[in-house]
């Protein structure tokens, strides 16, 4: 849809008024947060959500509805780094090509994330009970 509107406002050939601009261009908005708003993963709050992640959901929310969003507080963020992945190999030992392996790679990191994740939770829990 998005990319049906941007063709219409940007066609040299038919002109378009304001008004009609205006519309489009809401529409643009609208497609835009209901992209934003499809974006929020169900997972993240099903499984015993901490209060740090319901926070940072409704501060989300509130950023991608109201346009702006307030942080107040002290914010903590951890980073951390997996071992890096070699894609070729995991695309020769899947015997796999460059298109075939998009799929399961992303499963892969995703699966990797995760365990980061979790992990990291875990340290937390630990370190502050």
């Amino acid at each position: 849809m998005r990319n049906k509107i941007r063709k219409v406002i940007t066609d040299e050939e038919h002109a378009l008024s304001q008004e009609e601009q205006w519309f489009l261009y809401h529409d643009l908005d609208g497609l835009f947060t209901a992209v934003q708003l499809y974006s929020y993963p169900g997972q993240y709050l099903r499984e015993h959500p901490s209060v740090t992640r319901i926070a940072e959901t409704l501060l989300k929310l509130e950023e991608d509805v109201l346009g702006e969003g307030r942080y107040e507080g002290r914010r903590i963020a951890y980073l951390k780094f997996g071992a890096p992945i070699d894609v070729n190999a995991f695309a020769a030992d899947q015997g796999l090509d460059q298109k075939t392996a998009v799929g399961p790679l992303t499963r892969r990191i995703a699966e990797e994330i995760q365990r980061l994740i979790e992990a990291t939770a875990l340290k937390r829990l630990k370190a502050e009970g």
